[in-house]
């Protein structure tokens, strides 16, 4: 199908709701279109999901599945529509040309979303600075949004833009780089320092910081600390 005839370009398709959840964490879409059955978590269990996470995300699902019992939990998920599989494309165009026209209404009822010009810079700011100040909390892209009163798919795009990263690796980098410097310290156990920024979960913490750096901390603080003393072990 000729989405962009719509102004809506596929970026990427998914085997499992689990990996479009960790697709939707770093890059802001503005539709989802799902199926129901999708392995471990259902499509219902993603648009419920995406719905808490994202609350302006539009959602579609695509099922050959014709029980009234799963049309009621669409609607309880507040999706934009629930087509039956066979569908035939006059229902495809309807319901692309319905999303386009609602997503620019939205956009043209909402004066917050696109700011001018000379606002880039200063939104920019904000957000590195709400970073810096809530890192250890893990300030989420939704939270600086609403502190900021603006759309959070909006804020990732500008930040991705003026920056050139996403919002979450920005975060990500500022948490790691206090850890670096927590690691320089040796009465600083390892897992205390990821705890100090915001990683409760030890193992999820050591994951992080050797994606970031090509190290275990426990490495990292040998390599990096004169006189340092075996650590725990990873």
């Amino acid at each position: 199908m000729d989405f962009k005839r719509f102004g809506f370009e596929l970026v990427q398709t998914f085997g499992s709701a689990e990996s479009a959840l960790d697709y939707l964490e770093k890059n802001p879409v503005d539709a989802v279109i799902t199926d129901i059955k999708m392995g471990q978590m259902s499509g219902i269990g993603l648009c419920e999901k995406a719905r808490s996470l994202y609350p302006e995300i539009q959602l579609v699902l695509l099922t050959g599945y014709r029980d009234f019992d799963y049309a009621r939990q669409a609607i309880r998920q507040n999706v934009f529509d629930y087509l039956v599989k066979p569908t035939s494309y006059a229902d495809l165009e309807s319901l692309f040309t319905r999303l386009r026209e609602y997503l620019d209404a939205r956009a043209q009822s909402s004066p917050k979303t696109a700011p001018e010009e000379p606002e880039y810079q200063g939104l920019i700011q904000k957000m590195r600075q709400l970073a810096k100040e809530n890192y250890d909390t893990g300030f989420s892209l939704e939270k600086a949004a609403e502190t900021l009163a603006m759309s959070p798919a909006y804020l990732s795009r500008l930040f991705k833009q003026q920056c050139g990263k996403n919002y979450s690796d920005y975060l990500t980098e500022l948490r790691i780089q206090r850890v670096k410097e927590l690691l320089a310290d040796p009465t600083v156990k390892v897992y205390e320092a990821g705890y100090q920024v915001g990683y409760k979960n030890t193992q999820h913490f050591y994951k992080i910081f050797k994606q970031a750096t090509g190290m275990t901390p426990t490495e990292y603080r040998l390599a990096h600390t004169k006189g340092a003393g075996q650590e725990e072990t990873d």
